[in-house]
């Protein structure tokens, strides 16, 4: 029995077998595709969401940072967020804002009170209120 004279495409000699070769069709490059696609757009709506998220997830400036005492080394920073209007008030405005107090000092703050002075564009005083912390660390 001789042994079979095999050659790939380029003609060169190549090992070749004389068993039968069953070829199995697989829809591999179907399923690579479906999964790019499908990737492709998971990944184009994320970009989307993100995009439109953003701002909405963006926090604001404050409004003002206020550090106490100004002289000296500062023990409390007080961040002010804008104003907010309040409903329901009919002739009379009244507003509400975000403050947030942070404790620059190594120690806890048992309690502290502050005068809060509230002025217009034209120095003149529209308001007042007081600020009270209590075991601030």
């Amino acid at each position: 029995m001789s042994r079979p004279r095999c050659r790939s495409a380029s003609g060169r000699p190549s090992s070749c077998s004389t068993d039968r070769v069953e070829t199995i069709q697989s829809d591999y490059d179907g399923f690579i595709m479906i999964t790019a696609m499908v990737s492709s757009r998971v990944f184009r709506l994320s970009v989307i969401f993100l995009l439109l998220a953003a701002p909405a997830l963006a926090k604001d400036a404050p409004l003002q940072v206020i550090e106490w005492p100004t002289t000296g080394t500062p023990v409390v920073r007080f961040t002010f967020g804008k104003f907010k209007p309040l409903p329901g008030m009919s002739n009379l405005h009244g507003y509400v804002m975000d403050i947030t107090a942070e404790n620059l000092s190594p120690r806890l703050i048992p309690a502290a009170r502050f005068s809060l002075y509230l002025f217009d564009k034209n120095k003149v005083r529209v308001g007042e209120d007081a600020i009270g912390l209590s075991n601030v660390g």
